[in-house]
C-alpha cells in the first residue's frame, strides 16, 4: 500500500503537469501558426512535463533462450496512425479515433512479440527495427476540405499522444529484442499551413518523433537517429531499405501501382545506396510491386477505418493494417512477412 507522502506527491506531480499543459496550450494558442513559436512552445512544453513526469530507466535486456539457426530481425512497419482522426460514430463497425488508434496499434505490438516468440523456436531473433513511416498525427485540418470537422483533438495533444504511444511501442519491444534500431519519415499530414507555406521538416511528425526521442534517451539498447529528410535508409547488416511515406508517388484515383513501378525504378537506380525493399505508406492500402531488378516495393495500410474522404473522393475503403518482416542480416533476404489485420 503506498504511503500517504506518496500519494500526495503524486498528486502534486499530476496537478503541476496539468498546469504545465494548460500554460502551453495558451501558449500555442497564442502562436498564431508562426513555426518558431510553434516548434518553441511544444518543445519547451515537452521539456517542462519530462521534469515533471521523469524518464523511464533502462529496460532491462531480455533473458529468454534463443533457437539455433541463422541471426533474423524483426522490421515493424508502422505507418499513417492519423492520430487524431475521427470517423464514424461509436458503436459502427468502422468508427475510428484516438482511442481506436491507441488500442490497434498495441494489439499489433502483441502480434509481434507473438509471432517472433513462435519464429524463436526455430532460430534467434535478436533485434527489430520499428519504421515510423508518416502521417504518424491527422494534423489541423487544412489536408482536404471538411477534415476540420474529422478531428477529435487539437495539433498539441495529437503530437502528444503520438509521441507517448511510440515511446511504448519502443518500451515493449526492448523488454523482448536485445537491440530496437528505429528510423522516421514525416508524411504530409502533419505539415504546418498550405503546402508551401513553411520548410518542409516543419511538421507535427517531427514534433512527435522529436519528444518520443528525448523520452527514449536513457535507453542504450535503442538507437533512433534524427532524420529530417523525406527518406531514410534502413539497414540491418546486408539487408538494405529505402523508407518513405508515399506521397512523392501521385495517384488521383485508388492505388497507383503504375507510378509506384516507374518511381520505384527510377530510386533503385537513383539513390546513393543500394536497397532491396521500399516501404512506404499515405494511400492507406496493401501493394507489394515487384521492380524490373527484383526489388520489391510494399505498400504498407493505415490503422485507420471508415474514411469518409476516401469512401467518397477515391471510392477507396482501406482495411486497416501494419506489416511485419523477418530479414537475414547474413544473406540480406527477407524470410517472412505477415499483415497484421485490424479489422
Amino acid at each position: 500500500m503506498p504511503a500517504l507522502g506518496d500519494e500526495i506527491d503524486a498528486e502534486h506531480r499530476a496537478e503541476e503537469l496539468a498546469r504545465t499543459c494548460a500554460a502551453l496550450q495558451r501558449q500555442l494558442a497564442g502562436a498564431k501558426a508562426k513555426t518558431v513559436d510553434l516548434v518553441a512552445a511544444v518543445m519547451e512544453g515537452a521539456r517542462e512535463a519530462a521534469v515533471i513526469v521523469g524518464q523511464p530507466k533502462p529496460v532491462p535486456p531480455p533473458k529468454g533462450k534463443p533457437g539455433k539457426g541463422d541471426d533474423e530481425w524483426a522490421v515493424l512497419h508502422l505507418t499513417d496512425w492519423q492520430m487524431g482522426k475521427r470517423c464514424g460514430e461509436p458503436g459502427d463497425p468502422d468508427y475510428y479515433d484516438t482511442s481506436v488508434c491507441e488500442d490497434r496499434v498495441r494489439y499489433v505490438v502483441d502480434r509481434v512479440l507473438r509471432i517472433t516468440a513462435v519464429q524463436r523456436k526455430d532460430h534467434p531473433v535478436p533485434g527489430c527495427v520499428v519504421m515510423f513511416g508518416g502521417d504518424m498525427v491527422e494534423g489541423g485540418g487544412n489536408i482536404y476540405p471538411g477534415q476540420a470537422h474529422e478531428i477529435d483533438s487539437t495539433g498539441f495533444q495529437q503530437v502528444m499522444r503520438a509521441a507517448a504511444l511510440m515511446a511504448e511501442v519502443v518500451l515493449t519491444l526492448l523488454a523482448d529484442f536485445d537491440e530496437v534500431r528505429v528510423a522516421s519519415v514525416h508524411g504530409n499530414h502533419g505539415r504546418l499551413g498550405k503546402r508551401g507555406d513553411h520548410a518542409r521538416e516543419d511538421n507535427l511528425d517531427h514534433l512527435a518523433y522529436a519528444l518520443a526521442r528525448e523520452h527514449l534517451r536513457d535507453q542504450d539498447r535503442c538507437s533512433w537517429p534524427v532524420n529530417l529528410g523525406w527518406y531514410e535508409r534502413v539497414q540491418v547488416g546486408a539487408w538494405s531499405a529505402l523508407l518513405v511515406h508515399g506521397d512523392q508517388v501521385k495517384g488521383w484515383s485508388g492505388t497507383p501501382a503504375a507510378g509506384l513501378a516507374r518511381k520505384g525504378t527510377a530510386w533503385s537506380s537513383s539513390m546513393p545506396f543500394p536497397w532491396s525493399d521500399l516501404f512506404l505508406g499515405h494511400y492507406h492500402q496493401r501493394l507489394i510491386v515487384t521492380l524490373p531488378n527484383g526489388a520489391q516495393v510494399r505498400m504498407c495500410p493505415s490503422t485507420e477505418s471508415g474514411s469518409v474522404y476516401a469512401a467518397e473522393m477515391m471510392s477507396s475503403r482501406g482495411r486497416p493494417g501494419q506489416s511485419l518482416l523477418y530479414v537475414l542480416p547474413g544473406s540480406g533476404r527477407t524470410t517472412g512477412e505477415y499483415m497484421v489485420w485490424l479489422d
